[in-house]
């Protein structure tokens, strides 16, 4: 009787514990809803609106009802010197950070850098930019810390891979 008891226990603790870890990982994977976009031979431009949770108004809108602060992807790969134009113009911002962009592997990729922007006091939006060879990338959010979400997406990954916007549409995020 006894030890069925301690299995009872250890089963409980074992199904508690994966279901704090499921329940965990729903909510911190933000959900993003795809508006509009799409590429072309040397750019693309891809918008997405912000999750639900995440309420962001425009500090300077008054009377503004809407969310806004929509998050967008941003291509451009005409030549290694537009790349090396476009990364330099995005570092006379606010750059809080810059190095060097890896890849899963540890492999360097290109530079990589930060910018937020300000409204007084108040960070009200973020950019994430760097270069892979002859593309320049980026990704503007409301908040860095959702930048790097969408970065690390599903969305993301289908942008990088070319898929067409029917098909981010139809099968690259959930609700």
């Amino acid at each position: 009787m006894k030890r069925a008891f301690t299995y009872i226990i250890i089963f409980v603790f074992i199904l508690s514990t994966v279901l704090a870890t499921v329940w965990t990982y729903e909510n911190s994977t933000a959900k993003f809803r795809f508006l509009y976009g799409g590429e072309s031979d040397y750019y693309a431009d891809y918008t997405f609106q912000t999750p639900p949770e995440e309420k962001n108004f425009a500090d300077d809108c008054i009377g503004c009802e809407e969310e806004v602060g929509n998050v967008v992807i941003f291509k451009e790969s005409r030549s290694l010197e537009q790349t090396r134009h476009l990364f330099q113009s995005n570092s006379e911002n606010d750059l809080v950070e810059k190095g060097e962009k890896f890849d899963s592997n540890g492999e360097k990729l290109g530079e990589r850098g930060i910018t937020v922007f300000r409204n007084e006091n108040k960070i009200v939006g973020a950019r994430m930019f760097w270069t892979e060879g002859n593309d320049f990338w980026a990704i503007q959010a409301p908040s860095l810390e959702l930048a790097k979400k969408l970065e690390t997406s599903e969305l993301f990954r289908c942008v990088r891979e070319k898929k067409t916007s029917e098909f981010i549409r139809k099968y690259c995020y959930s609700e």
